[in-house]
């Protein structure tokens, strides 16, 4: 297993299907991983994961366990991350979904505001695109924020 390194973690890339056979592989490559890099947190590229079962997130939930944080899975598929999310591995892990290139070209502009615009992109579909000059961080507080106020 290749891991990239920079000063205060190391990646883990996740491939494939992960399921019962692949899971004690998985399970092992990260613990060797983890043992080589004790003063390293580890975090988890999903990009090339296609399925991931039960044993599977019990490898990641172990890891996460060991290392005593919340571990992050980034470039997670849509179809992964509802794997993630119907399991309630998304209050355990950090998981986030992979970016994904979207134009907004002769799509129906249908709301703009300080930090951003909102498109229709098809009938189900709406997108904010927001400035460049916006914080992740002011883009997920908003998030959370739109969340609960759809919650109540």
């Amino acid at each position: 297993m290749q891991t990239e390194k920079d000063k205060d973690t190391f990646v883990i890339p996740l491939e494939g299907w992960i399921n019962a056979l692949a899971a004690p592989g998985l399970d092992a490559a990260v613990s060797k991983a983890c043992a080589a890099e004790p003063a390293r947190t580890p975090f988890f590229d999903a990009e090339k994961l296609v399925y991931i079962s039960s044993a599977g997130l019990r490898v990641l939930m172990k890891a996460a366990k060991a290392a005593g944080k919340k571990l992050r899975v980034l470039n997670v598929s849509k179809d992964v991350f509802d794997i993630f999310e119907t399991t309630d591995f998304t209050s355990l892990l950090d998981v986030q979904k992979a970016l994904r290139e979207v134009s907004v070209e002769g799509c129906e502009l249908i709301g703009s505001g300080s930090y951003g615009n909102v498109y229709r992109l098809d009938d189900e579909t709406i997108a904010k695109f927001y400035m460049p000059t916006i914080t992740l961080e002011t883009v997920q507080q908003e998030k959370a924020t739109a969340q609960k106020a759809f919650l109540l």
